[in-house]
């Protein structure tokens, strides 16, 4: 975003051939030839601008005082004066060398074409100024600073940015030259007249910059592109009156734009529309190795028969400010912002997409960096039969998101996603928030595989309403760190707040966070889990709340209510946290399956907890539930220690009990601690003091 905004003019005008009577009774010739710019201090800038050039008298150059007079007009030849007439008299010229500054007035550029009506006599002279023809044409702002804040003003004492080297410090930029763009008829002759000003511009360069500026209008290019060049930015008029306009393209490396390193574009739209069954591409900008900045742009594409795309980018750099994307209606893919072994980093953006089979917010393969800052991404899956919906895709590839929004909503048509990795460098999301909803095949806040590692904080994911299934996260092979979060899953045939599944070891950390999961509660629905665990891993909870559907009898054969931790392989650590409430309660607590052969010896910790389970059907309600798997059944590694259980059998070991707390800070080993002995109906076993419930 652009903030102190500094506007200078610097005029340099070619001149031409003139011609001009100097004195009564006598003709001579004035020539007036271009110079070299001053050197300008951009620290000091008004609106003046400096004129200058070689005056010839007779053929040869002119010496002594001339008087001059400007005007400035709105048209070659009639037009309207602009700004009052300036009079330099007496002014030196020298070996026909002569330079003047001149000040028009803040409103005499307001975008539009200007033309310097000159007149001259000799010095020391009271006759009449002779008007030199034709008027010289002067470009609106061929000299402008535009100078933007140091870094992103809406993070610069934000510590969570001051390592991000993606947001570094953006120099002033200065341009030498204007080149400025009108409509001049249809959108199609606009778009020839486009390519033909961009088409002038000569030896840019980090001295020599560029900027094109293109006035409100439609401009057509049709299957042509607009090629950007280094040190040539492109500025519209804005991004509702500015409008560059293509079709699709038969290659995917065509756009409506192709960027450049060194290149800014902002202000206006890019709209590529394939047309049904024309084109395979349509693409609104692409980039390929080159480094490039869009601020308040829109990108718009539409109908591409193989893959659509706001934008493409391979072997590229690019930075988006305040972008907008609306991609719809492709054949196959539509994708907002699709890179392949590049580095993206998107702030203050929206990214609309929906229609095709195939939906992504954002593509990243092949070592692609994504970073998305207070930008949302919404998208939708529409039309008959299967569709997908991601919002973002990630192939070897990291991302890093913070204080944004994803918005997945499946139609009933297929699978949904918030975030799809596979073999992912990282993912960290913080401050976000993940809604999935309307999976017709499954839906998913975030779907990890193959070592996509994920640090989340600060974030809520929802995913409910999908008629098959709901999970929050599912990891496979993935290293997590998740804290202060939500995980919701809610509605579908089942739902899993986090589903782990583990074929190496690895640690799990969940630390303060809420996860929930629950289905309507009816005997078609009988399934839901808070975390379920396939794993060869440690998982770690500390201070979390695990919320399952309240447990409800239903005429039956088997009770209808939801399981706290389900865990299968795997070694928890499960201290400071609950599992539901009084009034609230789960069917199973802790279903604990332990395997007994030593190389796989897995085992389950409950320390300071409180776990609440049903106490209408206690043979089947267990508070924690221990399953040996193997060839040898001793007792199962189940340590509880400071605990409040409240609701059927701990097994083995334990018998029925309402509520107890269960005290044993030192114990290890197989089996449950050795309780005292205490007399119960039916004979003697090892059970622990009852006390009053809370």
């Amino acid at each position: 975003m652009f903030t102190n905004r500094v506007f200078r003019v610097l005029l340099i005008a070619a001149i031409a051939l003139l011609a001009v009577n100097i004195s009564p009774g006598a003709a001579e010739k004035l020539t007036f030839e271009p110079l070299m710019s001053p050197g300008v201090d951009p620290t000091d800038m008004g609106y003046a601008f400096t004129y200058q050039g070689r005056l010839l008298d007779g053929g040869s150059p002119a010496d002594g005082a001339y008087d001059f007079q400007f005007k400035l007009f709105d048209d070659l030849s009639a037009g309207t004066q602009i700004g009052s007439t300036l009079s330099e008299d007496d002014h030196d010229v020298n070996d026909g060398l002569f330079m003047i500054d001149l000040d028009f007035g803040s409103g005499a550029y307001p975008g539009y074409e200007r033309y310097l009506e000159i007149s001259v006599r000799p010095g020391v002279s009271t006759g009449s100024y002779n008007i030199l023809s034709p008027r010289q044409k002067l470009n609106p702002t061929p000299y402008s600073q535009y100078a933007r804040d140091a870094g992103d003003a809406a993070h610069a004492d934000d510590a969570n940015h001051s390592n991000d080297a993606d947001h570094a410090d953006y120099a002033d930029t200065i341009y030498n030259r204007t080149v400025v763009v009108k409509p001049v008829g249809t959108p199609a002759q606009n778009g020839v007249a486009l390519l033909a000003a961009l088409g002038t511009i000569s030896v840019p360069s980090s001295s020599n910059r560029w900027l094109v500026k293109i006035e409100p209008g439609v401009y057509d290019i049709g299957a042509a592109s607009v090629t950007m060049q280094p040190w040539v930015d492109i500025e519209g008029s804005g991004e509702t009156t500015t409008l560059i306009k293509s079709t699709g393209f038969s290659v995917p490396t065509q756009g409506t734009v192709v960027g450049s390193s060194d290149a800014e574009l902002r202000s206006l739209t890019l709209y590529s529309d394939g047309g049904p069954g024309a084109d395979n591409y349509a693409t609104a900008f692409y980039s390929n190795s080159a480094q490039t900045i869009l601020i308040h742009v829109t990108l718009e594409a539409h109908n591409g028969m193989m893959v659509t795309n706001g934008l493409r980018g391979i072997y590229a750099s690019i930075d988006l400010d305040n972008v907008t994307t609306h991609v719809t209606g492709g054949g196959s893919s539509c994708r907002g912002l699709d890179v392949d072994n590049s580095t993206l980093v998107v702030s203050d953006s929206n990214l609309f997409i929906n229609s095709c089979p195939i939906n992504s917010g954002v593509t990243l393969f092949d070592d692609s960096h994504f970073t998305m800052l207070d930008s949302q991404i919404e998208v939708t899956a529409k039309g008959a039969g299967f569709k997908s919906a991601k919002g973002i895709e990630t192939n070897d590839s990291g991302t890093l998101i913070r204080n944004s929004r994803l918005w997945i909503d499946g139609n009933d048509t297929g699978e949904s996603y918030g975030i799809w990795s596979s073999s992912a460098t990282s993912n960290q999301i913080f401050e976000s928030t993940v809604d999935v909803f309307n999976g017709d095949d499954g839906a998913y806040g975030l779907y990890l595989i193959d070592d996509a590692g994920l640090e989340l904080a600060n974030t809520k994911i929802s995913v409910y309403d999908s008629s098959f299934s709901n999970t929050g996260i599912y990891e496979e092979d993935t290293p997590m760190t998740i804290r202060d979060s939500q995980v919701i899953a809610q509605g579908g045939a089942t739902s899993t707040g986090i589903f782990i599944n583990d074929l190496i070891p690895l640690e799990q950390e969940i630390t303060r966070t809420h996860i929930r999961a629950d289905v309507p509660g009816d005997a078609a629905h009988p399934g839901y889990v808070g975390v379920q665990i396939w794993s060869d891993g440690r998982v770690k909870f500390f201070r979390d709340t695990i919320e399952v559907e309240p447990f409800q009898w239903i005429p039956g054969p088997i009770p209808v209510g939801g399981t706290g931790i389900i865990n299968d392989g795997g070694t928890i650590t499960f201290e400071n946290s609950t599992i539901n409430s009084v009034g609230e309660e789960a069917f199973l607590g802790i279903v604990h399956k332990y395997y007994t052969d030593p190389a796989t010896l897995n085992m389950l910790y409950v320390n300071n907890s409180e776990i609440y389970t049903c106490l209408v059907e206690p043979t089947m309600c267990n508070t924690i539930q221990a399953t040996a798997v193997g060839p040898v059944v001793p007792q199962a590694f189940v340590y509880v220690g400071s605990s409040l259980l409240w609701g059927g059998n701990v097994s083995p070991g334990l018998p029925d009990i309402s509520c107890q707390w269960v005290h044993d800070e030192t114990y290890t080993g197989f089996g449950w601690p050795l309780m005292p002995i205490v007399d119960s109906v039916g004979g003697t076993g090892n059970v622990v003091p009852s006390y009053v419930c809370p």
